[in-house]
């Protein structure tokens, strides 16, 4: 099976990991110009207030010029901590979170220069997570057009309303109060359903709810 080239993802959304688990061979794009407003340093879940939006502070060390690979965070605010705090409060009622919090906190808080670095950490637990083998890589140069592979690279953005995707309710902490939101980040999946979390996904796939829209 050829590629899929994905942009880096903090705690992505469940639409990314639908379409990343169907690939073995996967390659992060690093040598894009980094792109403010995404989930490259954005992560969306259900609080008590309804839906949270949180965003890692960074430092772009050539301005609107920097490369995704040079994205520096920043800790002078203890961003760490908040989010950490925020999850908790969101979670620690979850079926799971319990299971899985001491890993993820664990890098986290170990403060990671970069935002890549960062997020593969993360990605990699992820995979653990759900039981998936796959070859996380990093493009060696930008390419407008993938012509090796499918490029899903711009496919996830927090503004574009995933037009394709239609997901399968599942039960949420706060589902009484605010109803089924969709396409939060995969730790609210995670968190909810635990290990039934890969089955979720592949039905996704298997009942044609997710369309990969991006061909070859």
């Amino acid at each position: 099976m050829k590629p899929a080239y994905f942009s880096t993802a903090f705690l992505p959304p469940i639409s990314y990991m639908t379409h990343l688990i169907e690939f073995q061979n996967i390659y992060i794009e690093q040598y894009e110009t980094y792109r403010k407003q995404s989930f490259r340093n954005r992560v969306e879940f259900l609080s008590a207030n309804g839906k949270l939006r949180f965003s890692i502070p960074v430092a772009q060390i050539d301005g609107n010029h920097t490369l995704t690979k040079d994205i520096k965070l920043v800790y002078n605010e203890n961003w760490s901590v908040i989010l950490w705090r925020s999850l908790e409060a969101a979670y620690n009622s979850s079926p799971f979170f319990l299971f899985y919090k001491d890993n993820l906190q664990d890098i986290l808080f170990t403060k990671p220069q970069s935002l890549l670095d960062l997020n593969t950490n993360i990605l990699r637990l992820i995979l653990k997570w759900l039981g998936i083998e796959a070859k996380i890589q990093f493009t060696s140069t930008f390419d407008k057009q993938i012509s090796d592979g499918f490029d899903f690279r711009n496919s996830f953005q927090p503004k574009s309303g995933q037009t394709n995707l239609v997901l399968n309710e599942y039960l949420q902490v706060f589902s009484d109060k605010y109803g089924f939101i969709p396409n939060l980040s995969i730790i609210d999946l995670l968190f909810n359903l635990g290990p039934s979390s890969l089955s979720y996904l592949q039905n996704m796939r298997k009942h044609g709810l997710i369309k990969r829209d991006i061909q070859s």
